[in-house]
Formats: C-alpha cells, sequence, structure tokens
C-alpha cells in the first residue's frame, strides 16, 4: 500500500505508521470500501516523555464512521474529546479538552466522483492545577472522509486546504484505503497555528482512494483559555489535460477542450467558416508565455500542433491579427487574443 499526503502544518509521505497522529480505519476495513466513510476519532496522549507523567481520564465522544452518499446534503459530524494526565505529584494535573464539527459532502457527474469538501470550526482549552506542570497533555478531535473512485483514464487530483487557530488540515491518495493523519508526532505547545496548501496527484486509470481530514489539536502543560479552530479542503478530479478555463473570442481561432498527452501537443484550429478565415492576416500562439507556432494567412480549417510539457499545466494564448471593415470602403487591423488554460498529463 502506498499513500501519498500531506499534512498542513507540514508535508508528509506517510505510510501506516504514524503513530498517535492518524485516523485510521478499523481492521474490518481493511478492504476495498464498498462506498465512500466518514470517520471520526479522538486521539488523547499524555506526554509519557514527561517522566512519571500517566493518563488518568479519557473521554471521547461522536466516534465512528458512516457511508457518504454521493450528491446527497452535506453531512454534520461532531466529535468531542478529553485527556486528563497526572505526575508523580498527584497535585500536578492537566486535562486538555477538544471539540469539532465538521460538514462533509461528495460531488459526482454520471457515476463519477468529481469533488469532495469538508469545512470545520471548533474549540480546544487546557486547565492544570499548577501555573506549569510537569505533564504535557494533548487532545485531537479528528473527522475525516475517505472516498474511492475509479477512473478510465490519467485523472489530475487537486487538493486545497486552509486553517485556521488550532485548526489542521490532511489530505492525499492512495491506491488503497489506508490513513488521515493527524498533526506531526511532536510535542506541540498552545501557541496558535495557521496553515494553508495545495497539492496535485495525478493518478493512473484504476480504483484509487481519496483522503481529507480536519482536526482541533490542544497540548499544553499550563491553563490555557478555549481557542478556536476552523478549517476547509475542497477536492477537484478532472481527466489529465482537460481545459480549465478559456478566455477571448473563439470567432476565429478554436481551442480543443483537452490537450492530446498521447502526442504531448495541444492543437488548436482555424474556424472552418471560409468567410471568416478570409480576414485573418496572420496568427501567432504562444505556450506559457513562449511562442510556439505562426502562420501568415492560414486556411479554413487548419489545425496546430504545438508541443507541452507533460508534467505541468500550460496556458495557451493565440493572437490573431484581421482585416476588419469598418465602413463601406474602409478597412483596419486589429488583434484579438484568446487563451485556454490545461491540466498536466502526468
Amino acid at each position: 500500500m502506498s499513500v501519498s499526503l500531506s499534512c498542513h502544518r507540514r508535508l508528509l509521505t506517510a505510510g501506516l505508521a504514524l503513530g498517535t497522529t492518524a485516523l485510521v480505519l478499523p481492521a474490518a476495513q481493511a478492504t476495498p470500501l464498498p462506498s465512500p466513510q466518514a470517520v471520526g476519532q479522538v486521539i488523547n496522549d499524555a506526554d509519557l516523555t514527561s517522566a512519571g507523567c500517566t493518563p488518568s481520564g479519557e473521554t471521547a465522544n461522536g466516534t465512528g464512521q458512516s457511508d457518504i452518499a454521493l450528491n446527497a446534503a452535506p453531512r454534520t459530524l461532531t466529535v468531542t474529546g478529553a485527556e486528563t494526565g497526572t505526575s508523580a505529584d498527584p497535585s500536578d494535573h492537566v486535562t486538555s479538552t477538544s471539540a469539532i464539527k465538521a460538514s462533509v459532502r461528495l460531488r459526482a457527474r454520471g457515476g463519477t466522483l468529481t469533488n469532495m469538501d469538508l469545512t470545520f470550526t471548533g474549540t480546544g482549552s487546557s486547565v492544570s492545577n499548577l501555573a506549569t506542570s510537569t505533564c504535557t497533555v494533548r487532545s485531537q478531535s479528528l473527522v475525516g472522509m475517505i472516498a474511492p473512485f475509479t477512473v478510465s483514464r490519467p485523472t489530475v487530483v487537486e487538493f486545497s486546504g486552509s486553517a485556521t487557530g488550532i485548526g489542521g488540515t490532511a489530505y492525499g491518495v492512495g491506491d488503497s484505503p489506508g490513513i488521515i493523519p493527524g498533526s506531526p508526532d511532536s510535542a506541540i505547545t498552545d501557541t496558535t497555528r495557521a496553515s494553508t496548501g495545495r497539492l496535485t496527484f495525478v493518478v493512473s486509470a484504476g480504483t484509487h482512494y481519496a483522503l481529507i481530514g480536519g482536526l482541533i489539536d490542544v497540548a499544553a502543560n499550563r491553563t490555557v483559555a478555549s481557542k478556536a479552530g476552523a478549517g476547509s479542503i475542497h477536492v477537484t478530479l478532472r481527466p489529465a489535460g482537460a481545459r480549465t478555463a478559456s478566455s477571448g473570442h473563439a470567432t476565429y481561432v478554436t481551442m480543443p477542450t483537452a490537450r492530446s498527452c498521447s502526442t504531448h501537443s495541444v492543437n488548436p484550429k482555424i474556424t472552418g467558416k471560409k468567410e471568416q478565415a478570409q480576414k485573418i492576416k496572420s496568427v501567432s500562439f504562444f505556450v506559457n508565455g513562449k511562442k510556439a507556432g505562426h502562420a501568415k494567412h492560414p486556411h479554413k480549417g487548419k489545425q496546430f500542433s504545438l508541443r507541452a510539457t507533460d508534467n505541468t499545466p500550460i496556458t495557451v494564448t493565440a493572437k490573431t491579427t484581421v482585416r476588419v471593415r469598418v465602413h463601406k470602403h474602409k478597412f483596419r487591423t486589429r488583434t484579438i487574443t484568446s487563451t485556454a488554460s490545461y491540466l498536466q498529463c502526468s
């Protein structure tokens, strides 16, 4: 099993061994998922690196998993957790509490997954009997979503996530159901953290699993008043090479709906209408700002093959100089610009 994951506040490439910081499917779900799953989990930890600091109380509510239907109304999940750690001195103990409320949704077109969304808010706090405890106690409340998807051609999976305060996000794609990481397994303080990030994968034809998660994370060795956290993750799945945006006039040049990944090119065409084509004095094409093609007086329907790098998104610009009538016996020249953007192929 290989799962590539981005965990913000930092980037991770992860397998199953993330210790206490992973949102994991129960053993019964170690086989391919019959349907997308939403998972709620609490991770509590009394920092055992502090000598004699042991857990003395733990709660977890709202955990578990449930199916998520495609194109259904957003599903709301609420998870709360608390952990108490006590040192060798019975008067020295800390309780950390976390709570998260999340909304998850899946969208599909023609039975194929196209979008995943997760938004969340939450709070966390800690109470210590002493000004500074020898125990650092963490409580994380997490909500995640794992969605299988099958594609017949290479597909670009784009993740964008952001979080504020004591919130965190995690997302990735793998070839079998696995994990959604929480924050890195390291001692963290109660300082405010914020994150934002984007991640893109190109997956081959077949079945894969998209994973997203949000968490509220508090860890402290002193009293910390309630702090807020929030975040969101948006996932888009589109065929590799697909056109993502276009602008300008298509009167003289037609941009294709997709670049050709098999020929490593993008192939715009001159209009097939003779009257419009005859007005064209010249046309120049640019790929990511670099000139890639040019022709004077191109004939109708002429197709251009512009070389394009497979592993990067591209923007194609056409600058078409045309001779247009402005009066019965008066003409002028003008340049018309049109653009189109495409996803990478690999």
